[in-house]
């Protein structure tokens, strides 16, 4: 299995709106100096938490969880283009029901 941060990166990087924006700036717990600002927007995440769920019968091998995740838009001097980007990770995210890669 994949990590799931890799996976929830290639999930928003899967949406051309948000590349339009951010091209493949997106990030995981932390961003490289030379890939960050001033260059351009971006996105930084960290999974916050996974939840498991217990059932009375589960697939053999399989665990199912929830992840949820930490996001942060950010565009340098520009509060609009940040909020712009943000918005179209949560019209991406919200309600989203489903698996993200094979995680």
């Amino acid at each position: 299995m994949t990590d799931i941060s890799a996976n929830f990166r290639t999930f928003l990087l899967a949406d051309s709106s948000i590349t339009a924006k951010v091209s493949d700036r997106i990030f995981a717990i932390k961003v490289p100096q030379n890939k960050g600002l001033p260059i351009g927007p971006f996105i930084w995440f960290r999974k916050r938490q996974a939840l498991s769920h217990d059932t009375l019968a589960p697939a053999a091998g399989e665990a199912p969880f929830d992840f949820s995740f930490d996001v942060e838009c950010v565009a340098k001097n520009n509060e609009v283009l940040a909020l712009q980007v943000a918005e179209l990770v949560r019209t991406r995210c919200n309600f989203y029901r489903g698996s993200v890669g094979d995680s």
